[in-house]
């Protein structure tokens, strides 16, 4: 699934544009896969990695390109339990666009509360390492 979103008046504004800043892939099927290489110069090694749940976190960075493999907290409580797990999560940076490759679905601001207002993808992505 792809959700794609416009940066306007500091919040994530849903977009249906193929050109849309901020683009959020949940478990992406084959398809979507083939079309992320295709776009985006993405490997299936680096998708791979980016849905590995036992993947190390990782920073590559190359002149036009900044691809970051984050672990972020998935949380589940039952009746007398507390279990802490840890999902992973892709942001490829570009000029002008984040896109975020995901195994579940996100809110994609819970960490923006932190950032005064979402003007640019960089802040989307700081958004979501804090």
């Amino acid at each position: 699934m792809i959700r794609r979103f416009d940066l306007t008046g500091g919040a994530l504004i849903p977009a249906e544009s193929e050109q849309a800043p901020i683009q959020l892939y949940v478990n992406p099927e084959a398809d979507e896969r083939e079309a992320l290489g295709r776009l985006f110069d993405l490997d299936e090694h680096t998708l791979s990695s980016a849905l590995d749940p036992d993947e190390v976190s990782r920073l590559e960075v190359d002149p036009d390109r900044i691809f970051l493999i984050w672990k972020r907290p998935t949380n589940y409580s039952g009746k007398d339990t507390f279990f802490f797990n840890v999902a992973s999560i892709g942001m490829l940076l570009l000029e002008g666009r984040l896109v975020i490759i995901v195994s579940d679905n996100m809110p994609l601001t819970a960490g923006a509360r932190h950032v005064r207002a979402l003007k640019r993808p960089l802040d989307v992505m700081l958004g979501l390492l804090l």
